[in-house]
C-alpha cells in the first residue's frame, strides 16, 4: 500500500548530532554503512522506523544530514514575484502565483507540486501523488506571458510520483521518485531512470544531493548512498552506530 509522505505526522528521529558527509567513499564518525534489508521483516521495520533523515548541501561544503521535518509547501522566487506550491496529498494541492505588482492567482488548481526549477524564462514543476494504489507523476511547464497570465502545459509523464529534486547543471534536473532516481534533460525534455529499487516506497525518500559521482538520499530509517558500480550503482545505507539493527515487534534500535 502506498501512502503519501506529505500526510504523515513528522516522526521524532532518535537524537543524534547532525553530521556532514564530505566524501562518498567514507562513513561519517558515529555512523555505519549497512546493506539494505533482505527479508520482508527487515523492510517492515525500515518502514516503521522512527528515524527519518534529510540531506542538503553541495560538493564544496559537504552534505549535511539532519532529522527530517515534514513540509507541505515549496516556493520559488522569481524577479517579479513568488510561486508557491502547496501539497496536501490526497486532500489536494495547487500552485499559486503571488506577484509583486499584480494580483495573486492560482495557476494550477489541482497539482501536487514537489519540486520546482527554472530554465530560461520557463518554470518546470515536478508534481505527483503516491497514495494507496495510486502512484503518478508529471512535469508541468509554466510560462509567464507579457500580459501577466500564466501558460501551463504538461511536458512529461514520470511514470511514478516524485519526492524531491536537485538541479545538476543548466540542462539536468535529477528527481528522487517513489522507487528510484530519474535524470531529466530539460532542453530535450527526455528522462532516464538511472537507478531503481522497488522497495523504496516504504522509505518515503525526501531529499537527494550529488556528491562527486555518487548520490546521497534522505529517507526513513537511513541515509541512502548510491556509488557507481559498472553500469549502475551500489546501494548502501548509512545509519547511526547505535541503530545498526531494528528488532522486536516495535522494531527498536539495537547496536
Amino acid at each position: 500500500m502506498l501512502i503519501t509522505p506529505l500526510l504523515l505526522i513528522a516522526l521524532a528521529a532518535t537524537v543524534s548530532p547532525p553530521v556532514t558527509i564530505q566524501d562518498a567513499s567514507q562513513t561519517p564518525k558515529g555512523w555505519v554503512a549497512i546493506d539494505q534489508p533482505n527479508t520482508d521483516t527487515g523492510w517492515r521495520c525500515a518502514n516503521y522506523s522512527r528515524q527519518e533523515w534529510a540531506v542538503a548541501g553541495d560538493l564544496q561544503h559537504g552534505i549535511q544530514v539532519t532529522p527530517h521535518k515534514q513540509t507541505q509547501q515549496i516556493t520559488l522566487e522569481l524577479t517579479d514575484g513568488t510561486l508557491v506550491g502547496t501539497n496536501h496529498g490526497e486532500f489536494g494541492g495547487a500552485i499559486q502565483w503571488i506577484g509583486r505588482n499584480s494580483p495573486s492567482q492560482v495557476i494550477a488548481p489541482s497539482a501536487h507540486p514537489v519540486a520546482m526549477t527554472t530554465r530560461g524564462s520557463d518554470v518546470f514543476v515536478a508534481t505527483g501523488l503516491a497514495h494507496m494504489t495510486l502512484n503518478t507523476g508529471n512535469i508541468i511547464k509554466l510560462h509567464h506571458t507579457k500580459d501577466g497570465s500564466w501558460q501551463t502545459s504538461k511536458v512529461m509523464d514520470l511514470g511514478e510520483a516524485p519526492n524531491a529534486g536537485v538541479r545538476i547543471d543548466d540542462n539536468t534536473w535529477v528527481l528522487l521518485t517513489t522507487n528510484g532516481v530519474t535524470k531529466i534533460d530539460l532542453a530535450k525534455l527526455t528522462k532516464e531512470q538511472i537507478y531503481r529499487n522497488s522497495n523504496w516506497w516504504k522509505l518515503y525518500g525526501n531529499s537527494i544531493q550529488q556528491l562527486g559521482n555518487s548520490w546521497i538520499i534522505g529517507a526513513r530509517r537511513a541515509v541512502i548512498r548510491l556509488t557507481p558500480n559498472s553500469n549502475s550503482y551500489a546501494e548502501k545505507w548509512l545509519v547511526p552506530d547505535t541503530c545498526r539493527n531494528l528488532s522486536g515487534p516495535s522494531c527498536d534500535c539495537k547496536e
